[in-house]
């Protein structure tokens, strides 16, 4: 089977952009939310030699930036080069990494003037943040194949705005989704030949049921996201299934 370049191109080149950015300021602002809600930046150093999607910044294991991420995943970093008037805010999911040969491929002399423990200490850490948003460069870069072989999708989406670009996106190549799992949250996507007011349908409840994703709590935001997953399931696939989790 041949590959198409022109795709994995489109893919790269957005990444580029931002990455000429990013390398550009070195130093960039992570935003974390404290456990009283409120919002504090610290300023990060981004060591990696290549952007695809995910952002690596060393820290102390025990340090309060990798606390905050441990309690509230949602980040924002933010880096700003004045003299060539660039300025980038990424938003996206957050996790803590300490797996040594990780950091070891990331290891620089500049982390080992920060980190003289070496890259095997348990007090030193990865912040692993995975850039909302980049899912729509990979999607646009692959549509060549989307249209072509017609595969099952499995795409992270966290907002209701992303969700939406992702379906105009693919808008005429007759997707719909079938289902969502995890809260983080993960959407499958399946080609079908059902009517436009059908799949209109399905996605309303869909997207209605994204605003009780995220902090909603309650008994009630549970069971509306439970219901509602439910009811889109049935709207696409003809099956009541009780069964279905939140």
């Amino acid at each position: 089977m041949q590959t198409d370049t022109r795709e994995t191109e489109s893919f790269d080149a957005s990444h580029d952009k931002l990455w000429e950015i990013i390398k550009g300021c070195r130093y960039g602002m992570l935003t974390t939310i404290e456990e009283d809600g409120s919002l504090r930046a610290r300023p990060m150093t981004t060591v990696q030699k290549e952007f695809g999607g995910t952002l690596w910044l060393f820290a102390p294991t025990h340090c309060d930036a990798a606390r905050a991420v441990e309690a509230n995943e949602q980040v924002c970093v933010a880096y700003a080069n004045a003299s060539k008037a660039d300025f980038m805010c990424l938003s996206g999911t957050a996790s803590i990494v300490t797996h040594t040969a990780i950091k070891e491929k990331l290891w620089t002399p500049m982390v080992q003037a920060w980190f003289p423990q070496g890259p095997a200490s348990h007090d030193v850490a990865l912040i692993k943040i995975d850039v909302e948003g980049t899912e729509l460069a990979v999607l646009e870069g692959a549509m060549r194949t989307i249209s072509a072989y017609r595969p099952v999708l499995c795409i992270e989406v966290h907002t209701l705005a992303n969700l939406r670009k992702v379906m105009f996106v693919l808008r005429h190549e007759g997707y719909w989704i079938i289902d969502c799992l995890g809260y983080s949250p993960t959407y499958i996507l399946e080609p079908t030949t059902v009517s436009y007011l059908r799949k209109a349908f399905v996605h309303s409840l869909w997207y209605v049921r994204t605003v009780f994703l995220g902090g909603h709590s309650s008994g009630l935001a549970v069971f509306i996201r439970w219901y509602l997953k439910r009811l889109a399931q049935w709207a696409s696939t003809g099956i009541w299934n009780p069964t279905t989790t939140r």
